[in-house]
C-alpha cells in the first residue's frame, strides 16, 4: 500500500545452518508506531537488524518506500532509516547541543529538557537523557523509519513515560519501528503490535487484541516463572 513506508515480504534469515526468521511478512505504516514483541529469542533483533543491514537476509524482500532495500547499514542510513541501539551511544566529552551538532543539526533543536539548556556533558546527564539524546540525535538525520532495540533497558519508570511521550511528538517526523520487552511501554506507544515466536510473526494487531491473545499470555507468563526458577 501506499501508506506503508517498509514492506517485509517472505523474509527469512539464517546463520550457517540455523534458521532465525521464518518468511516473516511484516509492514510499518507513514506515521505510525510499530512495535515488535516476543520472548527472548523469537527474533524481534534479528529482523530489525537484517532491515538496518545488518544481518544477511537469505530470502525474502524489504521495500522502503516502495524501493528495494539492501546493502551495508551506511548505504540504508541514506536512504532514510535511522537505527538506535540497546546501549545508547552520545559523545561523552561533547555537551548535549554539541552532540545534536554532531550529528548535523543546531543546539536550538533540542526538544527534551537536558540539564542547562543542553550544556550538560554526555556523561553528565542520566541514562535515560542520554536515550533521549541518541534518538534526537537520529532524528537530525531526517529518516523515513527509526528503528529502535529495547530503548527502555535499565531506564526508571518516569523515564520511559518521558521517553514514550518523545517518541509519540516525533511520528509524524517518521515511522517507526520497536523491540520492546516492557509491555506498559509498548501500551503507551504503539499504533500496532507484532508478535513474534521461534521466528514467525504470529500475530499483528492493536495493543489491546495483542496483550490479551493467549498464544502472548502463554509465551510471558512462561518467561515470568522461568526467570523466577532461576532465582
Amino acid at each position: 500500500m501506499e501508506s506503508d513506508v517498509l514492506v517485509c515480504s517472505g523474509v527469512t534469515v539464517s546463520f550457517g545452518a540455523v534458521k532465525v526468521l521464518h518468511g516473516v511478512d511484516m509492514t510499518v505504516r507513514r506515521g505510525e508506531v510499530h512495535v515488535l514483541v516476543g520472548p527472548n529469542g523469537a527474533g524481534k533483533t534479528t529482523l530489525a537488524n537484517a532491515i538496518t543491514g545488518h544481518a544477511p537476509v537469505a530470502t525474502g524482500e524489504i521495500r522502503l518506500c516502495g524501493r528495494r532495500l539492501d546493502g551495508p547499514p551506511w548505504k540504508r542510513a541514506k536512504r532514510g532509516v535511522g537505527r538506535k541501539f540497546q546501549v545508547p551511544r552520545v559523545f561523552p566529552r561533547l555537551s548535549a547541543a554539541d552532540n545534536l551538532r554532531v550529528a548535523g543539526g543546531r543546539g536550538e533543536a533540542l526538544r527534551v529538557p537536558y540539564a542547562d539548556a543542553g550544556r550538560a556533558w554526555g556523561k553528565e546527564i542520566s541514562h535515560g537523557e542520554r536515550q533521549q539524546l541518541e534518538l534526537d540525535m537520529v532524528h537530525m538525520t531526517r529518516p523515513v523509519l527509526v528503528v529502535l532495540d529495547e530503548p527502555t533497558a535499565g531506564m526508571p519508570a518516569e523515564e520511559r513515560i518521558r521517553l514514550a511521550e518523545q517518541i509519540r511528538s516525533r511520528k509524524g517526523d517518521a515511522a517507526y519501528l520497536i523491540v520492546e520487552h516492557d509491555l506498559q511501554f509498548v501500551r503507551l506507544v504503539a499504533d500496532r503490535v507484532s508478535f513474534l515466536q521461534e521466528g514467525r510473526l504470529e500475530l499483528t494487531g492493536s495493543y489491546d487484541e495483542v496483550s490479551t491473545h493467549p498464544r502472548v499470555i502463554s509465551a510471558y507468563l512462561g518467561e515470568a516463572i522461568e526467570s523466577r526458577a532461576v532465582r
